[in-house]
């Protein structure tokens, strides 16, 4: 899934990721110029010396945090499970 993609940004940490996995469902939205493909050694280096020389920025802290609260927090993924579940409305319990 890419739990430490999640937790990295929910830290506010950018994260360089490779085009594997579920790696560029989750970094892409928020750090599209941030991936490489697997085995690509010189394109993970000049992502590396893209952080490193500031040419590659991240969006800030709280952007990070905000995209895994907004997407992937408890209320997020309840309210994706209500809408598949019950077409968006939550069941009254009891």
């Amino acid at each position: 899934f890419g739990i430490v993609v999640l937790e990295a940004f929910a830290q506010g940490r950018p994260v360089i990721g490779s085009r594997a996995g579920a790696i560029p469902e989750l970094v892409a939205p928020v750090l599209p110029d941030w991936l490489f493909d697997p085995g690509d050694v010189e394109g993970l280096r000049a992502l590396i010396a893209g952080v490193l020389t500031g040419r590659l920025r991240s969006p800030g802290e709280e952007r990070l945090r905000q995209y895994v609260r907004e997407g992937f927090d408890r209320e997020a993924i309840a309210a994706r499970y209500a809408e598949l579940l019950f077409g968006g409305e939550r069941p009254a319990c009891g």
